[in-house]
């Protein structure tokens, strides 16, 4: 029946096609991942250098690399058991590179804790001898460019269960240079990690950097009651391109 009312419109000279309902640019465009990244390219924003950290399966970086196929991405993953989709997208993509560390405000080796969900491994934990936990060795994002490893990134996401700050004290080659930073937030001070930054530090910390809320990419909620437990907060420079202009 498709075929046949195609093929009857066709000849009156139209046709039937697919129109996507949230067009680039729109104002009802559903808040994703992915379009945020269609959404700051669209708007002129290019990205020479992703910088992925806590890479986990390289699903944000595949996502980079269809979107500006011609960006280096740097990865950076402290779990080994993630180390071959690493490798694997390394392999394809080869003005990329991976190192297999944390990210942390200085040089050195932390106790890391190893969740049965390898994207809710942490450092946010002390040595806890009832927690599996393994010591793994940390770097940071600016001896990274100091070392010529990466430029500064024009696109920075830090997915790292609540060692986003930490990691960003070391990153202050970046401010000012980097237009989009995107990291996750939690929303509860959670009582098995009180000292985990929550949304409010991180505002407080991008704000003193000249850093605002642009888009909101993600949400995760909390199995107790269905909260929203967490949230990835894209920020941009307060007087960058992407907020040039004012109006509606």
């Amino acid at each position: 029946m498709k075929t046949f009312i195609k093929k009857l419109i066709a000849g009156s000279g139209f046709e039937i096609r697919r129109i996507n309902p949230f067009p680039i640019g729109s104002t009802y465009l559903p808040m994703t991942m992915k379009d945020l990244f269609e959404g700051v390219k669209f708007r002129g924003m290019a990205c020479e250098t992703f910088l992925d950290g806590g890479a986990n399966t390289t699903t944000v970086s595949q996502l980079i690399k269809s979107i500006y196929p011609a960006a280096k991405c740097v990865l950076i993953e402290p779990m080994t058991e993630l180390e071959p989709y690493l490798k694997k997208f390394c392999g394809e993509f080869k003005d990329s590179k991976y190192f297999l560390a944390g990210l942390a405000a200085k040089k050195d080796t932390l106790t890391f804790t190893v969740s049965d969900a390898p994207g809710a491994s942490t450092f946010m934990y002390d040595s806890d001898e009832s927690k599996k936990q393994r010591k793994v060795q940390v770097i940071t994002i600016d001896d990274l460019i100091e070392a010529g490893e990466m430029q500064v990134p024009q696109i920075i996401k830090l997915d790292i269960q609540g060692f986003e700050l930490e990691a960003l004290k070391a990153a202050t080659k970046t401010f000012g240079k980097t237009e989009l930073y995107i990291l996750e937030a939690a929303m509860f001070k959670f009582e098995d990690s009180p000292n985990i930054p929550d949304f409010n530090d991180t505002i407080d910390f991008m704000r003193e950097r000249n850093y605002v809320p642009y888009e909101f990419p993600g949400f995760l909620r909390r199995p107790y009651d269905g909260a929203v437990g967490s949230t990835d907060i894209a920020f941009v420079q307060k007087n960058g391109m992407l907020r040039k202009s004012a109006k509606w």
